[in-house]
Formats: structure tokens, sequence, C-alpha cells
């Protein structure tokens, strides 16, 4: 077998040639056959009495096709091992000769780990903000409660503001109907404003048995970018109007949200706000610590790499442009623009994804298969009743399991981050924290736009001096071609004037001779 590397100007892949000889392919394989033949039975042969020849036509192309793909998997193993190679991705493979009778050749490309050298992160400087919880959340959050479990009064009188209709609803835009248009006895509370501007408005006055026809129109910022700004008519019969009773605060109001007494309850409530904001202040510190790394790792990624990161990003952008999901602010944007943006994106979410991997690397973090489980088992959580479906689910799809490590991994590396980091405490109100939080998308928007920026003025610059290269070269290259014309005139007059010159001298010979 020989062995030889591919030289490449792209640092970040080792590429390498193998050949086996078309003599040790051959002699491998009827090794093999001959091995195989001792305990084969073959109609008409004793037990391992069956011709090399025979076993070569019926058993040839499989013991073949064992022998390339043991050859290669070694010699990807080996090839790396040997060469001390720091293996991103599962390494390509390019057959190029492999038929009977023939050598065995094939190129191996691995992807490399960049090197990254880290730096201390005792002098990252961090700020982790600490929920408080006010009484007053709390109380506005459980008057909210009290009113979605007020008991309901059917009556026999028109609808007014406050109180709650059924409704059966069909809604059209331009004669047509969408998605999310209609329902069946459908609860709505007037005055909620949990519908679209005007169209509860004009249900007050109305009573059980009444059609109506609704005319309302989208808000330009709907969430669903499709229907957004757009008029639609909807035909509404009302089936029933309700009165609500008084919104009591008490134990049995407690009891109807499946806890013992009111106190439980506030206490409840109180964990759920902690464990919000707890979401919210860990999603602002990772956020703090992925800019500090932005800015200080600077490096070339694979880029099979960068390429494999965009296209799943982009596989779920364009799924979400079909199904009218994209997020408001991307809705008006081109598809030249959000390939600029996600490209952006990628690019981080590699760069910085390598830098947590040689953090987990130098520190000794791993992903055990006790934290797999416990992930496998939250997810379970989520779905009441089908906690078995989602184990099944998980044990025969390795590759989703596999998934789970990742953030995983992520998650224990920015622990340890701010084990070592120079970290401030600081609380923060609710309110302060949504401020904070919408802060920080606004700055995000604007460093990717910037970035774009940046790397298309780059792209210029490089344009430009490529082009200026190349004019130097044809400059050059004409320049050169004149001087080679004036120095081949200059010979060819040198020539011309030297025959003259001895045609002259001949004369004059022939002259003197004359005379």
């Amino acid at each position: 077998m020989q062995v030889s590397q591919i030289t490449s100007d792209d640092t970040t892949v080792a590429a390498y040639k193998v050949v086996v000889p078309a003599q040790d392919v051959a002699t491998a394989i009827t090794e093999k056959l001959t091995e195989y033949g001792k305990g084969a039975t073959v109609a008409g042969f004793r037990k391992g009495k069956t011709p090399l020849n025979i076993l070569q036509k019926r058993y040839g192309d499989a013991v073949l096709k064992e022998f390339i793909n043991t050859t290669v998997q070694k010699s990807v193993e080996d090839i790396a091992e040997e060469n001390d190679l720091r293996v991103a991705i599962q390494p390509s493979v390019n057959i190029t000769s492999a038929g009977a009778g023939e050598k065995l050749e094939f190129d191996i490309t691995y992807t490399l780990l960049p090197e990254i050298k880290l730096t201390d992160i005792a002098k990252l400087k961090l700020t982790t903000i600490t929920a408080k919880v006010d009484d007053s959340q709390i109380n506005t959050y459980i008057e909210y409660l009290a009113r979605q479990s007020r008991e309901t009064n059917t009556v026999n009188r028109p609808a007014e503001n406050g109180d709650m209709v059924v409704i059966d609803f069909n809604g059209t835009i331009d004669g047509k109907p969408f998605d999310g248009g209609s329902a069946s006895d459908h609860n709505l509370e007037l005055g909620s404003e949990s519908f679209i501007p005007g169209f509860e408005d004009q249900l007050i006055g109305a009573k059980a048995g009444d059609s109506k026809i609704i005319a309302a129109t989208f808000p330009d910022d709907y969430q669903t970018p499709q229907l957004a700004g757009k008029q639609a008519v909807f035909a509404c019969t009302v089936k029933q109007v309700k009165q609500f009773g008084a919104a009591v605060i008490d134990d049995n109001m407690a009891k109807k949200f499946g806890v013992d007494n009111l106190d439980i309850l506030r206490q409840g409530v109180r964990q759920q706000f902690a464990n919000q904001f707890a979401i919210e202040t860990r999603s602002l510190v990772k956020k703090d610590i992925m800019d500090a790394f932005d800015n200080t790792y600077k490096f070339d990624i694979p880029k099979v790499m960068l390429d494999q990161e965009f296209d799943d990003m982009w596989t779920q952008i364009s799924k979400a442009r079909e199904q009218g999901e994209l997020d408001a602010e991307d809705v008006d944007k081109s598809e030249q623009q959000l390939k600029d943006e996600y490209l952006v994106l990628a690019d981080r979410r590699v760069r910085l994804g390598l830098v947590l991997t040689q953090m987990a690397s130098e520190w000794g973090i791993e992903v055990s298969k006790d934290d797999v489980n416990r992930a496998i088992m939250q997810e379970a959580r989520r779905h009441p009743g089908q906690e078995a479906q989602i184990f099944e689910y998980y044990q025969k799809n390795p590759q989703v399991m596999q998934q789970l490590r990742a953030p995983l991994l992520e998650e224990k590396v920015i622990d340890a981050i701010l084990q070592r980091a120079d970290v401030t405490e600081k609380q923060m109100s609710g309110e302060e924290i949504q401020s904070l939080m919408d802060t920080e998308h606004t700055l995000a928007k604007e460093a990717t736009a910037k970035k774009i920026a940046n790397k298309k003025a780059t792209a210029k610059k490089a344009n430009a001096k490529k082009t200026t290269a190349k004019k130097t070269s044809a400059k050059k290259a004409s320049a050169k071609k004149t001087t080679a014309k004036k120095i081949s005139a200059k010979k060819t007059g040198v020539k011309k004037a030297t025959t003259k010159k001895a045609k002259a001298k001949k004369a004059s010979t022939k002259s003197a001779k004359s005379a």
C-alpha cells in the first residue's frame, strides 16, 4: 500500500492518496476466497473442495467489496492517527479505481479542526442577573387567574361589553377562506381585545340566534405576515350570551388550578416567574459570553462545516417562508438579504462552537450517558401520556440522541466559564430584564448588519485589488512585449546595417581587386 499526501493551499483540510497495487488486491482476494472456501458448500463439490475459479465467480464481487470497505476504513483511521490529524467531521472518500483485476486507488480528505489558543478566562468580565420577583407581579397574575376561573351564567339579553359570547364564525379575504379564519363554539370575552381590532365591538348588542357579517382589518404588524394589513369578512352566528360572575380570589379559586389553597398557588406562581426569569437571564449572560468570544477568536473555519451549518439553517428558513412563519422583521427582506444574514450567523455559530469544543477538551468536560438520559426524560415530561413513545423514539434513532449532546455540552461549558470568569451579580426586576433583552436584540441585529457590510466591503476591496493586479500584469506584459519588439527591431536594424556594411566591404574589395 502506498500513501502520499496531496498538497493544498487550504489549511483546513488534509488530503491523502492511497494506492494498493493490483497484485496485492488479487493476493488479498485469493486469500479471502481460499479461507472462505474451506467452509463453503457448493453444489457439485465436496465441502472445502470447491475450485478457486468457481468461488471467484460466485463470491468474488462480495469479497472485493468487503476488501475495499475494510481497506478504506482502516486507511482512514491509520492515516489520521499516524499524522496526528485533529479531524472535525467524518472524512470524505473518493474511490478512483476499484474494479476486479485493477489496483485499488482512493483519495481521503480530512476536514481539520483549526488551532485555537484559548485566552485567560479569568480576565473575562461578566455580569449575571438575579431576577427580583415583585409581589405586584404575583398579585397581577393571581387576579388574571381569578378572572379566567369566573363562573358564567347564560342570559337572555343583548350582549354587553364584558360578557362572553359563544359564536361560530367563518372568515374570508377577497372571498376566499384562510387558515385560522373559522371556528365553532368559540368562547369570546367582549372587551378582551383577543380578536383583531373592531371585531368584538360589532358583537355588542347581539343576542343568541343572531347572525352578523363583521368586517375587520388585520393590523399591519400582525403576527402572521400573509394576513397583515388585509381586510377580512366574517360570517358570525351568536349561539349564547353569558354573563360573568365576580372574580373571587380565595382557596376555592386555587383549587380550580389543582392546589389546596391560595398560599400554595401564590408560591407556585412565584416559582413560575422565577423559572422564566432564570431562563431569560441565562440567555443574556450566554449572549455576553458569545459576543466576547466572537470579538476575541478570529480564525478561518472549514468551508464544509460552514456550508453544512448554513444549509441546515437555510432549510428551516425556506420552510418558514413557505408556511408564512418568518419572523416579522424578516418578512420584507429579499432572499439575498436573508442569505447574507444567515451566512454571518452560520459562521458565528460554527466558530464559537469550535471554541466551546476546544474548552471542553482542555478542561476535561464530557457529556455522560446519564446526562443524555436525563435530557430524554425531561423531553418526555413535556408530552404527558407519551413518555414511552418518546423513549422508544430516541432508542431507535441514535443520530437524534447524538444531537442532544451538543446543547448539553454547551451548557456544561457555560457553567465552567462562569466558575472561571470575573463575575459580578446584579439584581433586576422583570420589566428591566425585558427591556434589556429588547436592547440586546436590537444590538445583535445592528452587529449582524455591520458584519455583512464589512464582509461586502472586504470582498469589494479584494476584487478591486484583483482587478488592479490584472491591469498591472497586463500593463507589464504589454510593456514587455513592446520592449521585446524594440529589441527585435533594433536587432533587425543592426543586422541590416551589418549586412549592408558587409556588402559595401565586399563591393569595395572587389573594386580594389579590379583596380
